[in-house]
């Protein structure tokens, strides 16, 4: 693996665990705006729920995309196989 490549993979890092950040912080602040709702109108519609599980269905995506599957390796891994593929012929 070369310095672009993991240069690349740090960047990808880097951004997820931003994105866990955003996520865990947002979703604290909407949580305690929905308990507070459901206090001042006597209600127990949890609407922040919804999003915590759209946008966590999104950040397991991107954590899958990140730490389990490396683009670069699957091109180089493609290449290989095209490469063995053709000198065959």
């Amino acid at each position: 693996m070369n310095n672009s490549q993991l240069r690349k993979k740090a960047q990808r890092r880097v951004r997820f665990k931003e994105h866990v950040a955003a996520y865990f912080l947002m979703n604290v602040v909407l949580w305690v705006i929905n308990i507070i709702i459901n206090a001042e109108f006597n209600t127990h519609i949890y609407w922040a729920a919804f999003i915590t599980i759209a946008w966590g269905f999104g950040l397991s995506i991107h954590f899958a995309k990140t730490y389990l599957y490396d683009p670069d390796e699957a091109v180089e891994k493609e290449y290989k196989k095209l490469k063995t593929k053709c000198s065959e012929k």
